[in-house]
């Protein structure tokens, strides 16, 4: 895998750090876009578990997600102490999107 996205986005006005990996340049441009077209930019990345097969949470702090097959891995952590006290939240958005 390689890195496709080293940044911060946007989670309800606090920032979450976060790196993306992909297997092709091709899936890379696919999850820029998908994170572009979300209102907040972190739920445009949860759609890109949704887009392959769902995903795996292999941690929660930092949070690492995995797609089912195997296309993508993010990882993120917060970017803020205000999101370090509610990640408890984030995780449970996650969890809502990778059953």
């Amino acid at each position: 895998m390689s890195m496709c996205i080293d940044t911060q986005l946007n989670y309800f006005g606090s920032k979450i750090r976060v790196s993306v990996y992909t297997i092709s340049t091709t899936i890379c441009e696919e999850v820029k876009n998908l994170i572009e077209s979300g209102r907040w930019q972190f739920d445009g990345l949860l759609k890109v578990a949704e887009t392959h097969d769902g995903c795996l949470i292999g941690s929660e702090k930092p949070l690492e997600v995995n797609t089912h097959d195997g296309a993508v891995k993010i990882v993120a952590e917060p970017g803020s102490l205000f999101i370090d006290l509610y990640w408890g939240s984030v995780v449970d958005r996650v969890h809502s999107v990778c059953r």
